[in-house]
């Protein structure tokens, strides 16, 4: 079973590009999470660099999701702790 392909290698790579177009502060498209050069040089890539890219931009994206989720929970505990402190007065 080993030997059979999976099905993302089946078919030709599509680019995982999503109309947003704007570069964060590490490089990476903030609609992709790919970098500079890969954007760049994506038509140039064979298929089997694709994939390692477009794994990547999930890996990037679900990092940068984890760590917004993270940010948006001590926002609301600080939040939280000013609101407490206020009612005392």
């Amino acid at each position: 079973m080993s030997n059979v392909p999976s099905q993302i290698e089946l078919f030709s790579v599509s680019s995982p590009c999503v109309d947003i177009c704007e570069s964060g502060p590490k490089g990476l498209c903030l609609g992709c999470f790919r970098t500079r050069d890969e954007r760049l040089y994506w038509h140039q890539a064979d298929d089997a660099t694709k994939r390692v890219i477009v794994k990547a931009c999930f890996r990037r994206k679900r990092s940068a999701l984890a760590r917004q989720i993270k940010k948006d929970k001590l926002s609301n505990v600080n939040d939280t702790d000013s609101q407490k402190q206020q009612d005392l007065f």
